[in-house]
């Protein structure tokens, strides 16, 4: 037994369907903290049962079930699957593979399966009991558990002891044991305490009983003396009810008259009606012109009275504009006097503003042009600056540069010597690889082959062997329903016979009359008439009606047996019963003729049903004057044809009485007294066929496992052959993919010296050349440094003069 998978979906941080497949040998989880390790563990515990929150790190139970993020829902339900190999069968289930799964809801419901059927965890932990799994078991050892262990006490370290040793089941099934025989003892001792109060109460409930079968007696009577008193009352509220009759034929008579009276009301009351909506119309009409000659009048008195508000405040607007125009008119002289003046002042300021603005004009130019010369000089000495700073600048790089080329020449040509005696090296070390990977190209050739031809073996004995198994578990599915099938048909069989030998639904006086004839207290007591006789089960309900009571009747010998039956029964007070002696009791004859030409007739009771022949006058005197009919119209046209003279059964059991009553309603026999031998017989049969059937396709299932165990030992060394090749062939490219790299690096390093062989001999020429014209152009640089520097110094006393040129322009311009 070996883990196979784990299932699990919607389990803490598994929101999707994760499965986790394990192979044989170590299965390693790795990942850095918080990425969900030990929910893996936790997951293997929680199927196994584990009902402790603090076990699964959580608070509550709820807390297995994902919770959500932020950008995906919670999950209502986690669910966790664990499949085990158990082709050893090391639990107790006839299956190579054994599931066990633990669903949780939100809602707080839960549940376990087995194999997809549901079951209690006391079931899970039942099956994993001395195997070391379950979630007390040793094999699940989280952190802390080695020293939670070493250092319990010797007690409590028992069970996981027992647990390895293999004998917690048996610990277990004792404990269950004994909790169920102190269940038990409580049970009897409730037992014994109602037995005690039972047999108290014996005495006063015979003294009960005899005052029932005093009432069921005089019920009886009553019953006969209520009928006949209903009959009395049927006939006088027959006369009542014709009495009443002929009133209402009466009042009949005056209701149709009163109903033509009022016809002719109702049109007298119609044509009143439509004389007065002829006039409510034209009162409306009436009505509507004279509201619309008050909305016009209304309309006009409205008009006039805005026309008078508005000439009012018209005359008050004339009035205010005349008074401001005179104001206005005094005012104007004054006003234009002094504008005169103003206008006046204007002109001399404006006048001054313009002298002013001229010679500020002229000056700012010259001080524009000042600024200019001083600006293009500055420009001047910062270009030479900037031209020197370049030339020094380019006169250190080329120094640089000269003494760089020098020291790298000499580097270079140290350097090819070294790059000569690689190339050799690892030319010598390239061929040697170049040998070897040619030899593991034709070892992976081989391998390939070998592992094409287990694959084609292994693909058509899986095919062969997924048949097997398919045919194998139809078989066992079958043998398995074939033999529940028996068992329930014997089951039931049995149940039948045990109510057939107990006489079940028969009455007490029956039994136990039957009983002390069976031990010889009673002799010549052959049994009750339904165990005497036989009937299709197509007549058994028609037969038994036919019977009633008669069917517990019960057949004797002779008259002296039936009467030292009764001597009985009367002394030990046992109740009444019928016995039929078969000495005296006589055949009756029937003979009705034309029956058989009847719609729906099947036969004469007695003719229906098989019995010993020294039984059949005791059966024609109970069955031979009933009919037995297929329906109750079909009974009800036999009746009505002969008169009811005779007792007519359909085949669900309604009765046509003679003298015409019918009997019927549903039916239900009691218990099946007549049908059950039958029954058993046929049920018996079945079950036999049916085991047979069973043990037939158990044989071919057998037969299929062996085949299968067989084409499973051919896969096991196909599959062994293949895995070896697989491993040699990794062995090979493991080697080849080392001397493709080893090549590789070979090839990548001589092109790389080729190339560096190449560029020093370039980059030697170069190097002398640059040192040659960096010797030159220093000299140069040199000349044109100290030409910059008499410019910059030239420009610079300018400069000075036109600045102070233009602080005295400034000067004269405050003023």
């Amino acid at each position: 037994m070996f883990l196979k998978s784990l299932e699990a979906q919607g389990f803490k941080s598994f929101p999707d369907k994760t499965v986790l497949t394990f192979q044989q040998g170590i299965t390693g989880v790795v990942g850095p903290n918080g990425s969900g390790k030990s929910n893996i563990s936790d997951a293997i515990r929680w199927v196994l049962g584990e009902q402790s929150n603090k076990q699964l790190r959580g608070e509550k139970m709820e807390d297995v079930i994902f919770n959500g993020t932020a950008t995906r829902k919670a999950q209502g339900m986690a669910s966790v699957t664990l499949c085990l190999d158990n082709t050893d069968r090391s639990l107790p289930c006839d299956t190579d593979e054994v599931l066990i799964t633990r669903r949780y809801y939100r809602s707080g419901e839960s549940e376990y399966q087995i194999n997809r059927a549901t079951v209690r965890l006391k079931d899970v932990n039942e099956l994993f009991m001395d195997t070391g799994l379950g979630r007390d078991g040793y094999s699940m050892i989280g952190q802390g558990k080695i020293s939670d262990i070493v250092s319990r006490r010797s007690d409590e370290r028992r069970d996981m002891f027992e647990e390895a040793a293999g004998i917690s089941r048996y610990r277990y099934r004792k404990q269950e044991a004994e909790r169920k025989l102190k269940a038990t003892e409580e049970n009897l001792v409730r037992l014994r305490d109602i037995m005690a109060e039972l047999e108290e109460r014996v005495g006063p409930l015979a003294n009960q009983s005899k005052k029932a079968k005093q009432f069921l007696e005089y019920a009886a009577e009553e019953k006969t003396l209520e009928i006949g008193l209903w009959l009395r009352s049927l006939e006088r509220f027959g006369q009542r009810l014709k009495e009443q009759t002929d009133k209402m034929d009466l009042a009949q008579a005056q209701y149709e008259e009163m109903e033509r009276n009022i016809q002719k009301l109702q049109q007298q009351s119609e044509s009143a009606g439509n004389q007065a909506r002829l006039l409510t119309v034209q009162m409306d009409a009436a009505r509507r012109n004279v509201a619309s000659m008050e909305e016009e009048a209304t309309r006009l008195d409205g008009q006039a009275a805005v026309a008078q508000t508005t000439m009012f405040h018209n005359g008050e607007n004339i009035a205010r504009l005349q008074k401001e125009i005179a104001a206005t008119t005094e005012g104007s002289t004054d006003l234009d006097r002094e504008l005169e003046e103003t206008r006046t002042r204007m002109a001399q300021k404006e006048a001054e503003i313009h002298n002013k603005n001229q010679l500020l004009a002229d000056s700012a130019a010259q001080l524009e042009e000042l600024v200019g010369q001083v600006e293009e000089i500055a420009g001047k000495i910062e270009e030479q600056n900037r031209q020197m700073a370049r030339l020094t600048e380019e006169l250190s790089a080329c120094q640089l540069q000269n003494v760089t080329a020098l020291s790298s020449v000499n580097e270079i040509s140290h350097r090819g010597d070294a790059v000569e005696e690689a190339f050799a090296a690892r030319g010598e070390l390239l061929r040697q690889l170049e040998g070897e990977r040619e030899e593991l190209k034709k070892d992976l050739i081989r391998l390939d082959d070998t592992i094409a031809e287990c694959e084609n073996k292994m693909k058509g004995n899986r095919m062969l062997l997924t048949s097997g198994e398919n045919k194998a578990a139809e078989l066992k599915a079958k043998a398995d329903e074939l033999t529940l099938d028996a068992q329930s048909k014997k089951r039931r069989a049995a149940l039948l016979e045990d109510m057939e030998n107990s006489l079940e639904g028969f009455n007490n006086t029956v039994r136990r009359v039957s009983k002390e004839g069976a031990n010889g207290t009673l002799s010549g007591i052959k049994g009750p008439v339904s165990r005497l006789i036989k009937v299709e089960e197509t007549y058994a309900t028609a037969i038994e009606v036919a019977l009633g009571n008669a069917v517990q009747h019960i057949v004797t010998a002779t008259e002296q047996d039936a009467k030292r039956a009764i001597a009985y029964l009367k002394k030990e007070k046992a109740g009444r019963a019928t016995f039929l002696p078969l000495n005296t009791v006589k055949p009756r004859e029937f003979h009705e003729k034309g029956l058989s030409d009847c719609a729906g007739y099947i036969g004469v009771a007695d003719t229906l049903v098989e019995c010993d022949a020294k039984y059949r006058d005791v059966l024609s005197s109970l069955l031979g004057a009933i009919v037995v009919a297929e329906d109750l119209d079909s009974a009800a046209a036999i009746g009505k044809r002969y008169g009811y003279r005779f007792r007519v059964v359909s085949l669900d059991g309604q009765v046509v009485n003679s003298g015409g009553s019918m009997t019927g309603g549903s039916f239900n026999r009691s218990a099946g007294i007549l049908s059950r031998r039958g029954e058993i017989d046929k049920i018996k049969a079945e079950a036999a066929k049916t085991e047979a059937k069973a043990a037939a396709c158990m044989e071919d299932y057998r037969a299929a496992v062996v085949e299968l165990e067989s084409r499973k030992a051919e896969m096991d060394g196909i599959r062994g052959e293949m895995t070896t090749a697989a491993e040699d062939k990794i062995r090979v490219l493991s080697e080849a993919k080392r001397v493709d790299d080893q090549i590789a690096d070979i090839t990548k390093t001589l092109d790389e010296l080729t190339k560096e062989q190449t560029e020093a001999a370039a980059r030697l020429e170069q190097l002398r050349k640059q040192a040659v014209d960096a010797e030159a152009l220093a000299t140069n640089l040199q000349e044109q440094l100290a030409v910059a520097a008499k410019q910059r110094e030239q420009l610079a006393v300018q400069s000075e003069g036109l600045s102070q040129k233009r602080e005295q322009l400034t000067a004269q311009n405050a003023t």
